[in-house]
């Protein structure tokens, strides 16, 4: 079947992710003498973001709140709320560049994201997601109160995307995420997919597999390498 429409994962394909890779920093760079302290901090941060990312009224100070008791760090919510806008709301501009080219040749895009709703907001107004993802193709689980891989997650998406298209077929929708076990979900209920880590994986990869689905490849100026910087 033909590709009608294209998912995007935000974290690890639009974006980096956030409280795990700045847990794992902390304990690295100020915990060192406590050789347990990645393992119990990132421990911390799992058991936190379940009830934060299913939550549209979930706070970011009762999530940090939770991670800095059960974790045991002497930092506050405070500091931890500025360490992540300082350093870990990072778009990947190649990712976003490559979803505007599809949307510009009139590819329809949507998101299905595990996501939490202050990080999300944030990062959906730096990469501004809303000039080509439709409001109503967004589907993160704060919002449905499911989150990958839980079918209804997807099936949410699916039931959005049939609105705007319709008659639409699951295997006419192209998941993309950086986790295998969520794109073989999305695959259970007919989803076509494949995984791509814009951490690990060049643009180019990218591009391949979407030309692989017979979609627009990505053409012209290399994007820019700082992900940092926007187009």
């Amino acid at each position: 079947m033909p590709v009608r429409i294209v998912f995007f994962d935000v974290g690890g394909v639009l974006a980096d992710d956030i409280h795990l890779p700045l847990l794992s920093r902390l304990a690295r760079e100020r915990y060192a003498a406590d050789p347990d302290a990645e393992a119990r901090f990132r421990r911390a941060g799992i058991g936190a973001w379940r009830g934060f990312e299913l939550s549209p009224e979930a706070s970011e100070e009762v999530f940090w709140s939770q991670v800095i008791r059960e974790g045991g760090l002497r930092e506050s919510v405070a500091e931890l709320a500025a360490l992540v806008r300082a350093e870990r709301l990072i778009p990947f501009w190649e990712t976003r560049q490559i979803a505007a080219r599809l949307a510009e040749r009139g590819v329809p895009l949507g998101i299905i994201s595990n996501h939490c709703q202050p990080w999300f907001g944030e990062i959906a107004a730096l990469l501004r997601l809303d000039e080509i993802f439709p409001a109503e193709l967004v589907v993160t689980s704060f919002a449905v109160g499911a989150a990958k891989p839980e079918p209804r997650i997807f099936e949410a998406a699916l039931e959005r995307a049939r609105r705007r298209i319709p008659h639409l077929a699951a295997d006419e929708c192209l998941f993309i995420d950086d986790k295998p076990r969520n794109v073989e979900a999305a695959g259970l209920l007919g989803f076509q997919g494949f995984v791509f880590d814009a951490r690990r994986d060049p643009p180019a990869a990218l591009a391949g597999e979407l030309a692989r689905w017979h979609l627009p490849p990505f053409e012209g100026p290399t994007p820019p390498a700082n992900p940092r910087c926007g187009p």
